[in-house]
């Protein structure tokens, strides 16, 4: 999404409407999904755009044709069958995801991996290992980028865990599945296209 006002530099925090770009976005919920009500113009997006140069806020830039890029860390989590984690997103983008989210400010990708892990379904990094770090364009995140820098990773679990979404922002139903398997869901762009273009270094 190209950015048409300039990005805040006051080093807090901003959410503002994707549609109408007021800063008056609150968070509610539609049937169990996550969404974003404007009180100025009175639009639901699954969107609202993010900026913000906190520690917290995740890595971002604008492109000097003024598209706006995030920079994310994600983790295939494999057991010993070869089958590998996901979870149902009740946030935008829908679908069976990964764990994963954006890089904090300040952070190496490899960190953020290792904190979305556990952050996310509560598994602690033993054996993570560097997969592909590679530019998705079209890749289109709650906080209004369509482009990210990925940072992709592989956890090879030596004892499958029991496990669950912990944050309930982010999604539930966690289920183990072949990529193969995976590639018959509903995926978010990323990673439908991860696994299009890196299942052999994932391991397929």
């Amino acid at each position: 999404m190209k950015i048409a006002f300039s990005a805040p530099t006051d080093n807090k925090t901003h959410r503002y409407c994707i549609a109408c770009n007021a800063e008056a976005i609150s968070k509610i919920r539609v049937n169990g999904y996550l969404k974003w009500q404007c009180s100025a113009c009175g639009q639901v997006n699954d969107r609202y755009i993010h900026l913000g140069n906190t520690s917290k806020d995740g890595k971002w830039w604008i492109a000097d044709d003024g598209e706006l890029w995030h920079e994310s860390a994600g983790v295939f989590v494999r057991n010993r069958e070869g089958k590998y984690l996901f979870f149902e997103r009740v946030a935008y983008p829908l679908g069976y995801t990964i764990p994963a989210g954006h890089v904090d400010n300040g952070e190496a990708g490899e960190h953020a991996a290792i904190r979305e892990l556990q952050e996310e379904v509560g598994i602690g990094s033993e054996h993570l290992t560097p997969v592909i770090t590679t530019k998705i364009v079209g890749d289109m995140c709650i906080g209004a980028a369509d482009s990210h820098l990925w940072h992709v990773y592989r956890e090879d679990l030596a004892e499958q865990p029991e496990v669950r979404v912990l944050e309930e922002d982010e999604g539930r139903a966690p289920v183990w599945m072949t990529l193969d398997e995976a590639l018959t869901k509903q995926l978010p762009f990323a990673v439908r296209y991860l696994i299009d273009n890196y299942a052999d270094q994932i391991g397929r």
